[in-house]
């Protein structure tokens, strides 16, 4: 059954975007995203296989996820996102899923694979489950389990609690990579948008020793005055 999937998924390759796509996903010579190949396959498609296959063995899934092309990868992702959503997956099924994903993370190697795949399996996962997970992740030596970390929260953003991410935002504050810098803006603007007197408060204490990158996309919602502020230092 993977093969037919595999092989549906890449009947729909689109040649001429696969330069596009490796200049957008930074598969340049020293970018993130060095070494991956793609397909060209547009998301939409991607989704409908996903939804169309949900009850895929876990061998079959893993089997996608380690796939050398990046689409059946997101493929495998986002059917991760659709089984923890889908009500009919039990508490077992969803804790060998986590334990498939947390396997396979180096398989999880680029913004867009994260992205569509964090927040919905670990983050909802580990939300009422007391876990330091999410905690190791943000403190590993690869830079997608950083990602993966940061982004995770979300889920908890969603739910109005912000400690987790606030703890992690901090522990990734001096990071190199603006890859980070941006998941870390990202959560903290969506904090802000809840509520954002809380993301002041994380501000005051670090928005002069942030990435400017990070700071950026953390006030990118604020009122011109205060964005001003801080950029400039006054806050």
């Amino acid at each position: 059954m993977v093969d037919q999937i595999i092989a549906k998924a890449l009947s729909s390759s689109e040649p001429d975007r696969i330069n596009l796509f490796k200049q957008y996903f930074k598969c340049i010579p020293g970018g993130y995203g060095e070494g991956d190949t793609f397909a060209g396959i547009k998301n939409p498609f991607l989704k409908n296989i996903a939804k169309a296959n949900i009850t895929i063995s876990s061998a079959e899934l893993t089997t996608l996820l380690k796939h050398k092309v990046h689409e059946i990868r997101l493929l495998a992702l986002y059917i991760f996102q659709f089984k923890f959503n889908n009500k009919k997956t039990s508490i077992n099924e969803k804790a060998k899923l986590v334990d498939i994903y947390l396997k396979h993370t180096k398989y999880i190697n680029n913004w867009d694979l994260v992205d569509v795949s964090a927040y919905h399996v670990l983050g909802q996962y580990f939300f009422e489950k007391e876990s330091d997970v999410l905690l190791k992740l943000a403190n590993s030596s690869y830079l997608w389990d950083n990602r993966i970390a940061i982004i995770a929260t979300f889920y908890h953003i969603r739910k109005n609690s912000f400690n987790l991410t606030l703890q992690i935002a901090e522990v990734l504050l001096t990071h190199q990579h603006d890859i980070i810098h941006k998941a870390v803006g990202w959560m903290l603007r969506e904090i802000g948008n809840r509520n954002q007197q809380v993301e002041l408060d994380f501000l005051k204490i670090h928005y002069k020793n942030m990435p400017r990158t990070m700071l950026r996309y953390a006030i990118e919602k604020f009122d011109k005055t205060l964005r001003q502020e801080i950029l400039k230092g006054t806050f």
